[in-house]
C-alpha cells in the first residue's frame, strides 16, 4: 500500500496537527504531546519501500552488487514471479543473500556491509536524532 504525504497530512489534520503543504525532504517533526515524526520511505519524495532506501547504502565498489543485478536482470520476464515495480527489491535481496546472515538488512548494517555515510542515510539519521532528542 502506497502512503502519500496527502494521506499523512489528512491524518495529522484530523489529530489537530497543522502539517505544512509539502513534506520536508529531511522529514518532519511536530512538537506535540506526544512528538510526531514523519518520514515516508524511501526518501520523502520518491515512491518506494524500505529496500529502495537500503539500496542507497550498498557500497559503490561492492563486487557482488553487479552480479546480483545481473542475476535478476537475466531472469526472463515471463519467469519472474515478482511485479516489475519490485525489481529493485529483488536485486537487493539477491545481494543480501550473499551476506554473513543472508537476507537480514539490519545484520548487513551491523556487519558494515551496508554504508551509512551516504546523503540519504545521513539525513535519516539526523531526523531520527532530532526526533528522539
Amino acid at each position: 500500500m502506497e502512503i502519500t504525504w496527502k494521506d499523512v497530512k489528512d491524518q495529522l489534520s484530523q489529530a489537530g496537527v497543522r502539517p505544512p503543504a509539502e513534506l520536508n525532504p529531511n522529514g518532519c517533526i511536530f512538537d506535540n504531546d506526544p512528538t510526531i515524526g514523519v518520514w515516508i520511505m524511501p526518501n520523502n519524495k520518491s515512491v518506494g519501500e524500505l529496500e529502495n532506501f537500503v539500496l542507497e547504502m550498498v557500497p559503490e565498489d561492492d563486487s557482488i552488487w553487479p552480479v546480483s543485478v545481473e542475476y535478476i536482470n537475466n531472469i526472463p520476464e515471463k519467469e519472474r514471479k515478482f511485479r516489475a515495480e519490485k525489481t529493485d527489491k529483488a536485486k537487493l535481496h539477491a545481494w543480501l543473500s550473499t551476506r554473513k546472515e543472508p537476507g537480514r538488512m539490519g545484520a548487513a548494517i551491523g556487519a558494515e556491509d551496508l554504508g551509512v555515510s551516504n546523503q540519504l542515510s545521513t539525513s535519516f539519521l539526523n531526523w531520527l536524532e532530532k526526533l528522539f532528542m
